[in-house]
């Protein structure tokens, strides 16, 4: 059928540009062959990702191009055919943590469930939505955790979860928060 090749064809160029933009980032050629991985996994098989936590974490300076790299992942998962929708969907503590406590996880939940037809949600500075006292994460970073966690575990495979921030802050403030964040971001 002449017109699904020329869109077959159509949806390669667009892959084929897109990744060729995400070589602009050749100085972090781990996450390159990361995301080459998951994609050709994809192509391969597409029930393989289902198996598989599609989480990363983005580690460094201000400025230093994690925002314009995750929605170039994003837009390289789309033209995969991965998801639907190109479009990032951004968020940062005020997403996740409610006004009183308690009401954190249904708020960290529905905020995540919607998002999921986008396929790419992005915390941006996660280590906001984790505040901490006396070497302990308030109730609040808990909650908002513990739902990310389950989330992550429920709907494997549907959604691709990036998270960014500054590395001593990530380390100290938002992987610790929860002891399943850790183990679900490569």
């Amino acid at each position: 059928d002449p017109e699904k090749d020329a869109h077959i064809i159509k949806k390669c160029e667009e892959l084929r540009v897109h990744i060729e933009e995400l070589t602009i980032y050749n100085q972090q050629a781990e996450v390159l062959d990361t995301i080459a991985e998951v994609v050709l996994m994809f192509l391969n098989n597409p029930y393989t990702i289902r198996n598989r936590f599609m989480n990363f974490l983005f580690l460094g300076a201000a400025g230093t191009g994690k925002t314009t790299m995750v929605r170039q992942i994003s837009k390289v998962f789309v033209s995969a055919g991965m998801f639907v929708f190109d479009t990032v969907r951004e968020a940062g503590r005020g997403e996740f943590i409610a006004p009183y406590e308690g009401q954190t996880v249904g708020r960290t939940t529905d905020y995540l469930k919607n998002s999921l037809d986008h396929g790419v949600i992005f915390i941006d500075e996660a280590y906001s939505i984790t505040t901490w006292k006396d070497g302990q994460c308030d109730g609040y970073g808990q909650e908002s955790t513990s739902a990310i966690v389950d989330f992550m575990t429920k709907f494997k495979g549907l959604y691709c979860l990036m998270a960014a921030g500054y590395q001593k802050e990530m380390r100290r403030y938002f992987l610790p928060a929860n002891p399943g964040l850790d183990r679900r971001f490569t």
